[in-house]
């Protein structure tokens, strides 16, 4: 049997293909706005708050308030050309911002974890509580292997920008955009330590007392 023509057409229909959309670039976060990233705690007195989140009972230091301004001026900026492609660029990172901050940098391998904070302590920086932490400070994560230099030794360090917020490199996307809560910083190994460099250390009556 043959069909009509009317039964022989083919119906055709057409869409237009999906646009791809690129992303706004990543504009450096300042001062002021990086706090806002983080979720709204709930209202609860001072004293409930947990200690990583505590609000800030000292003013930075005007070194302090200088590193984690250059430190925010870093915020996405590649790691690539550090240790393993920016993989393992954490020290690395860090140093570049206190090489701009405060002209040198820390370690006498100034890309380790370890050798960084052996140097930060050797030369008059402080180790704080997370509750006293201010803008300019580090934060650092590690194991007891690092520590020693053992095999298996893992650490990460970053840069307090508020109270309540740390600025570090990212292995996934090899950038200086990780942020993360002391809270969470704190989780990433066991040992948790936050050391404020001497630049942020101001020297009264012969005492050092923390500004």
């Amino acid at each position: 049997m043959l069909l009509s023509p009317a039964a022989q057409s083919v119906s055709l229909s057409y869409s237009a293909p999906l646009l791809k959309v690129t992303p706004p670039p990543l504009l450096p976060p300042t001062l002021a706005t990086l706090s806002s990233t983080l979720p709204a705690l709930p209202a609860q007195s001072p004293s409930s708050f947990p200690p990583a989140l505590k609000p800030a009972t000292q003013t930075p230091s005007s070194m302090g308030l200088r590193i984690a301004d250059e430190a925010s001026q870093f915020w996405n900026i590649s790691s690539e050309g550090g240790p393993d492609g920016g993989n393992m660029a954490c020290a690395f990172m860090v140093n570049k911002v206190l090489e701009r901050a405060i002209g040198h940098k820390y370690g006498a391998d100034p890309d380790t974890v370890n050798s960084v904070r052996t140097d930060l302590l050797q030369h008059g920086g402080r180790i704080v509580p997370v509750q006293e932490a201010q803008g300019g400070d580090l934060a650092l994560a590690f194991n007891a292997d690092s520590l020693q230099n053992k095999p298996g030794g893992t650490a990460h360090i970053g840069i307090f920008v508020t109270p309540s917020l740390i600025i570090a490199n990212s292995s996934t996307y090899r950038r200086f955009n990780q942020m993360l809560s002391p809270h969470e910083f704190s989780k990433l190994y066991p040992y948790f330590e936050v050391i404020r460099p001497v630049e942020c250390l101001t020297q009264v009556s012969g005492f050092s007392r923390l500004v």
